[in-house]
């Protein structure tokens, strides 16, 4: 293995850890991660890691991750709500087309608007709500792919001991994220003062 490999695998460990635990407090943490790690194994992928290209795929991976840090930090809000709307319309125009192909319910212009409307605004009300539930979940899962993986290409884990360490680093992280989220919404309201 080389050095420019190892410190690779180190970081990823060390940011698997993080975002595991923290991943929904760190988003641009995530997303800067999980940057550094697409532009790694791009770059290693197609030129390898002896000499010169490994430095050079440790460098675009730095630079992928922080980029998408940094645009994480701008525009996470923007972008978890314009999800939303996508997917709130998609679903519309799905519900539009089940309820007029399946049921044979008419159909105008108006009724496949109202769908498209209904549909996006529901996405977005959803995108609001379930924005913080996602992040747990995908940070979660990120942090226990990157750990085990990780270890799997530094120990070489057998698959009889890498799946329940995945699923153990996966439920420890569901839970400790969890805990923060239960935490912060279950906070009692301040007093006033007397």
């Amino acid at each position: 293995m080389t050095q420019q490999a190892l410190i690779a695998l180190i970081i990823e460990v060390a940011g698997g850890f993080i975002v595991l635990f923290f991943g929904r407090r760190l988003f641009w943490f995530f997303i800067g991660l999980t940057g550094f790690t697409l532009g790694f194994l791009i770059v290693s992928s197609l030129f390898g890691l002896g000499g010169v290209a490994g430095w050079i795929a440790l460098s675009v991976g730095a630079i992928i991750g922080i980029a998408g840090a940094i645009f994480a930090l701008v525009a996470s809000r923007l972008l978890i709500r314009l999800t939303g709307l996508l997917v709130g319309i998609v679903t519309g125009l799905v519900a539009f087309i089940l309820l007029h192909g399946f049921f044979g319910i008419a159909s105008s212009v108006f009724f496949f608007f109202g769908w498209i409307v209904v549909g996006g605004l529901a996405g977005l009300a959803l995108s609001r709500w379930a924005a913080n539930l996602a992040l747990v979940l995908f940070t979660a899962l990120l942090g226990a792919d990157a750990i085990t993986v990780s270890l799997d290409r530094i120990v070489g884990l057998p698959s009889i001991l890498a799946v329940p360490l995945f699923l153990v680093l996966l439920l420890l992280g569901l839970g400790v994220q969890g805990g923060f989220i239960r935490r912060r919404t279950n906070k009692p309201a301040p007093r006033a003062p007397a």
